[in-house]
């Protein structure tokens, strides 16, 4: 084989030569589009003259090439972009490119409640950002004239016909399509509804509700009538009263016109009262009552002296008498007599005489002794005056007095001597060893005993027990409370202070390292004045820091008229360092 040193180049243009095979690719130039020319695989590249690239998409075929761009002498340096500023921000961000880079829409801000949309009425134009109109959400179906849409919930928003409004009055119509009825329903927060239902009505009503609040217990009245309108206002029920009747507690009655005032009044809610007149009853008879309370148990009869008195029957018997003239019921029943007058002028057990003006008393015969029972069980009765209420909610017995009474509420008096008086002011007084002397004495009370113990918590002073003293409990000017209290101090070095206050303030104070040893505390407390109080305390112990103590204060600032407290207060280290084990309080009523 030879080789040439200096062959000769033949530099013409020429078509290169191009490979095919089963799974190769085909490179090299095409005189022209290669598409249903050139036979190759799958993934085979080519180019033209004009330096357009060609890829194969499909195997084997001559068809299947896709132009993936061209070369040649653009003269194209720089590419922007614009875009309408309603819709996008102006400038786009990245443009123009002059090399290479990213072109960038943003959308641009917009106004609350607008939409992208062409014009709401006319031609068609460019879209704009507006309002939605009822054309909008409608589409085809307008409401009629002043017709309000609504969401039936399946049709979305649609119009009635029986739900308008009238801008020219300010109305709201509801229920204006021919003969359906108008409704208005107030719903609950929960459950449960109001509605107002008007049916079709023959012409136009108007209703004016008045313009100013109602006062308590007012009533909504037809104030005014006037063709078809119709005005409400408010008024008193007070002011409503029948035709001619004057009064609120007068009972009117018919006259056969109208209703008229009479002197039957009602006084109470269980009693009428008669001013002045008289009641207009049948005649009656023995078997026929004028008048009867009920069924064959009380009634008034035409009877009695020569048939001008009236007779009062139980069970059809007759009870008592009421005679013309005569000042006394004379009683007919022996088992139950009943005489009223001066004297007693009957000669059986009456039961009820008139002692004086405003005054009666139980009576048997002419000796004049009684009992009275009342609430008892049994006919024998304790004593003469016997009061057994018969319910544990209600008081056997109630006194009352005017303001300052000068004399006891309740006195009891043996042979004329006071042994007891409860008087106004709430003392309780009397006498020691009736009748034979007349040593007086006050009362004394007890307020109660607490024997819980409490003691004290940590460092720092702990209230310990309190009692408090019933606010007018304490009325008098040398009126006593007294309180006893106990301590236990523990079996330790720790300092342990006790002191006791009332109302606040100070009454006594002892401070130093008791332990493991008892002490008892008693305290005085006498009224001086209103406001003013002396206070004498005493203290044993056994224990050797301090076996006994007494002290006295003063105090001033007091108000006995509202509760006062005493209160125990244990100051100390460690817990139950002091242990109040009891607090007793008592009164002593001054004489």
């Amino acid at each position: 084989m030879s080789v040439l040193a200096f062959p000769i180049v033949d530099l013409s243009t020429r078509f290169p030569q191009l490979f095919y095979t089963d799974v190769g690719v085909v490179y090299g130039k095409v005189p022209s589009n290669p598409e249903g020319n050139l036979i190759a695989n799958g993934g085979s590249f080519v180019t033209d003259p004009s330096g357009n690239g060609y890829l194969k998409t499909t195997d084997n075929a001559a068809t299947g090439w896709l132009a993936i761009g061209g070369g040649g002498s653009g003269t194209v340096t720089s590419v922007g972009l614009t875009a309408p500023s309603a819709l996008f921000v102006s400038p786009v961000s990245g443009s123009p490119v002059t090399t290479s880079g990213t072109l960038a829409l943003a959308l641009a801000t917009q106004n609350a409640n607008r939409v992208f949309a062409g014009p709401a009425t006319g031609v068609p134009a460019t879209p704009t950002f507006r309002t939605l109109t009822n054309a909008d959400l409608i589409g085809a179906a307008p409401p009629p004239t002043n017709g309000i849409p609504f969401n039936d919930g399946t049709n979305s928003f649609t119009a009635e016909t029986d739900l308008l409004f009238d801008p020219a009055t300010g109305t709201l119509q509801l229920g204006v399509a021919g003969t359906r009825a108008g409704r208005a329903q107030w719903r609950g927060a929960v459950s449960g509804s109001v509605t107002l239902t008007v049916n079709q009505p023959s012409s136009n009503h108007v209703v004016t509700m008045p313009d100013a609040l109602p006062t308590l217990n007012d009533l909504l009245t037809a104030s005014a009538v006037s063709g078809s309108n119709v005005t409400w206002g408010w008024t008193s029920r007070a002011s409503i009263a029948a035709a001619l009747v004057n009064s609120a507690n007068i009972i009117p009655y018919s006259t056969g016109s109208a209703l008229a005032d009479s002197q039957l009044t009602r006084t109470s809610s269980t009693m009428l009262t008669l001013t002045t007149g008289q009641f207009d009853l049948p005649a009656g008879t023995t078997s026929a009552p004028a008048i009867r309370f009920t069924s064959n148990s009380f009634g008034f009869s035409k009877a009695g002296n020569a048939g001008n008195g009236l007779i009062a029957t139980v069970n059809g018997n007759p009870e008592f008498c009421l005679f013309d003239g005569n000042t006394a019921f004379v009683g007919i029943n022996t088992t139950r007599q009943y005489c009223w007058g001066t004297v007693s002028t009957a000669s059986a057990d009456t039961g009820w005489a008139r002692r004086q003006a405003g005054v009666i008393r139980p009576t048997n015969g002419s000796t004049g002794v009684g009992q009275i029972l009342v609430g008892g069980s049994a006919d024998t009765v304790i004593g003469q005056l016997h009061v057994n209420s018969q319910n544990a909610g209600v008081e056997a017995g109630y006194f009352t007095m005017p303001t300052s009474p000068t004399v006891p509420m309740i006195r009891g008096v043996i042979s004329s001597i006071q042994s007891f008086g409860l008087m106004g002011s709430g003392k309780l007084v009397g006498g020691c060893n009736i009748p034979t002397a007349n040593q007086q004495f006050s009362a004394r009370g007890n307020f109660g005993i607490d024997v819980s113990e409490l003691g004290n918590v940590g460092a720092g002073a702990t209230n310990l027990l309190s009692k408090s003293v019933i606010a007018n409990s304490v009325a008098n000017n040398g009126d006593k409370v007294n309180f006893k209290t106990s301590f236990l101090y523990a079996n330790n070095a720790n300092n342990k202070q006790v002191e006791v206050t009332f109302a606040g303030q100070s009454v006594f104070l002892i401070s130093d390292a008791f332990q493991n040893s008892p002490g008892h505390l008693e305290i005085d407390i006498y009224r001086t004045s209103s406001t003013t109080a002396k206070v004498t305390s005493r203290y044993a112990s056994s224990d050797a820091l301090l076996k006994s103590d007494y002290q006295y204060y003063e105090l001033t600032g007091l108000n006995w008229a509202t509760g006062q407290t005493l209160q125990v207060k244990g100051t100390a280290t460690s817990n139950n360092d002091i242990i109040n084990k009891l607090l007793e309080s008592n009164i002593t009523v001054a004489l």
